[in-house]
């Protein structure tokens, strides 16, 4: 017997070990495609105190922390309520962008391991290939993975607010069952309260479902008549008013204008809808079906044994459909806006592959092909994103030296647009020729010259 329980003691070490070998990978690999990511779109306008949608005569680069707060206020009034995304935007921006790249690459790994979490709920049990599949899935199901994870900006707005919306839905999954002694409920109701608002603050459609999902577990808990603790509601309350504290910003109501709401343009905002889940879904939604398809033939006469779990994935499910529905009041629909949703289906998938058991070789088999699928794609990757990052570097070298000769309406030789969706430069704002276009400002603005326009296509 005591030989049996070190053997389990040394696998278990094993596996934590192994863990940490997958993590480490996944962070090496994220910070060397971070590292040849340059600066893109909105990150230089972002390195400055915020004003204006355009460079003025009183532009001023950020001088330090405590300018924020005053810079998001302007960005509140002006453009939107993202203030939480973009005050962590402008935070890095003083810093040199090794700094993003690492913290970057950081939560990239964090993510992955919440979504574990959100999976097992026995923080005891190691399963390193499932958290691996987790990765692999997050590569390939995030939609335009270049810009809601590789882009300064995008990345604050998208990865780095799912992260935080699983973490606040964590306490959700697991302590509502746990009885606090009076004080510390207080002080974790007290603690939940900024942490809930700073998830409903996210963005427009996941700080909705963020709340959704966190009143959806309370719910369950009312409907099977146990104890809702007093932090639990004080987080549904906080998430509610930072949602509303995001959408009620002046900015929203004057960068987006009067748009009169009529059932010509709903109908086609739902095709639009239709159309991007249908791209994005399609085949989360078939492994999701196979693997359901699968629960239902093993477990026919134990489905009470998994009710935890079923009922985990109806309300995942709801919240991550509504996420992506929600959009149709929005003025603006993008692929990216799907991530949420992608994450939650990825944890409904994993709920129902913890209910089924696979073979040694099956599980090794499977992982070794996401592996291969993974090293090709990574390799593609890494191969855009490096060629780019050189052909950026020219750029700028070009605006330097003919700045240092005195020229101050540079010209500049424009980079390749890249063709791989993982590179941040694909879809995000590029130098024109039309030197007044606001990225073409931003850039003149940030190298300190008159205009900046690039090399016609005819005459290099």
């Amino acid at each position: 017997m005591k030989t049996k329980s070190i053997s389990a003691k040394s696998k278990q070490e094993n596996r934590k070990l192994l863990i940490l070998f997958a993590a480490a990978a996944v962070f090496l690999l994220m910070f060397i495609l971070n590292t040849f990511t340059p600066y893109t779109s909105d990150d230089y306008s972002y390195h400055f105190f915020y004003e204006s949608t355009l460079p003025t005569e009183t532009t001023r680069l950020l001088s330090g922390i405590g300018d924020i707060p005053a810079s998001m206020a302007n960005h509140y009034n002006i453009w939107g309520g993202r203030v939480v995304a973009h005050s962590i935007v402008q935070f890095f921006m003083l810093f040199d962008k090794w700094v993003f790249n690492l913290f970057n690459s950081i939560i990239f790994v964090v993510c992955g391991i919440l979504i574990y979490f959100h999976i097992e709920k026995d923080f005891k049990k190691h399963s390193p290939l499932r958290l691996m599949v987790i990765y692999f899935a997050m590569w390939f199901l995030i939609p335009q993975f270049g810009i809601s994870v590789m882009w300064v900006s995008g990345a604050c707005n998208y990865i780095w607010m799912a992260t935080l919306i699983l973490a606040f839905l964590l306490p959700y999954r697991y302590c509502l069952e746990k009885k606090l002694s009076p004080l510390v409920g207080i002080l974790s109701a007290a603690a939940i309260i900024p942490f809930g608002f700073i998830s409903g603050c996210t963005n427009e459609n996941a700080g909705g479902a963020a709340a959704l999902t966190a009143a959806m577990f309370v719910g369950l808990n009312i409907i099977r008549k146990k104890r809702v603790p007093l932090w639990s509601i004080a987080g549904i309350i906080s998430a509610g008013a930072g949602l509303i504290f995001l959408i009620a910003a002046p900015g929203n109501a004057e960068r987006g204008g009067k748009i009169k709401i009529t059932a010509e343009l709903l109908l086609s905002r739902f095709d639009t809808i239709g159309g991007y889940t249908e791209k994005l879904m399609w085949l989360p939604l078939l492994c999701l079906a196979v693997l359901i398809a699968l629960f239902c033939v093993s477990n026919k006469e134990n489905f009470k044994q998994y009710k935890d779990e079923l009922s985990a994935s109806l309300i995942f499910f709801l919240c991550g459909a509504a996420n992506i529905i929600v959009l149709a009041a929005t003025s603006s629909i993008y692929r990216r806006s799907w991530l949420l949703s992608i994450f939650y289906i990825i944890i409904i998938c994993g709920l129902f592959m913890k209910t089924l058991t696979f073979s040694k070789s099956a599980k090794y088999v499977g992982v070794c092909a996401f592996a291969a699928a993974f090293i090709l794609s990574y390799a593609s990757t890494a191969r855009s994103t490096v060629t780019t990052y050189y052909e950026v570097q020219t750029e700028i070298k070009q605006i330097q030296q003919q700045k240092a000769i005195g020229i101050q309406d540079v010209t500049v030789t424009p980079h390749e647009r890249p063709s791989n969706e993982h590179n941040a430069l694909y879809g995000t704002a590029n130098l024109t020729s039309d030197r007044e276009q606001w990225f073409n400002l931003w850039i003149a603005e940030y190298y300190g010259v008159r205009s900046v326009g690039i090399t016609p296509p005819d005459s290099e």
